[in-house]
């Protein structure tokens, strides 16, 4: 596995991602208006919209399929925390965590 900084070109895929799993895990309950803002803001034009002013995101990847996501702005808050179904349980998240979180250093 390698984790590596997202660029715009990997919107598509960070939108893919985290608009399957937010569907199926966190928006069940949501009345349909909310589901509906929720998943758009997930869309490629959200995720661009994202990265541009500076929202970082991390991939985690395997043979070039991005299997993990970690979207993190100014290392102080936490946007997007996703990992495949098939990859869940498996230390991912905490290592997209620690790569996506960068504390400041204090003096």
């Amino acid at each position: 596995m390698k984790i590596r900084e997202a660029t715009l070109s990997d919107a598509q895929a960070i939108s893919n991602l985290a608009r399957a799993l937010s569907e199926k895990y966190v928006t069940p309950e949501f009345h349909a208006e909310a589901r509906d803002t929720f998943l758009k803001s997930m869309m490629v034009d959200g995720i661009r919209q994202l990265i541009e002013p500076g929202l970082r995101y991390h991939l985690a990847e395997i043979d070039e399929n991005i299997i993990g996501i970690v979207g993190m702005k100014d290392n102080k808050h936490l946007y997007h925390l996703f990992v495949d179904e098939n990859f869940q349980g498996k230390g991912i998240a905490r290592q997209l965590w620690n790569r996506g979180f960068k504390p400041e250093v204090q003096l």
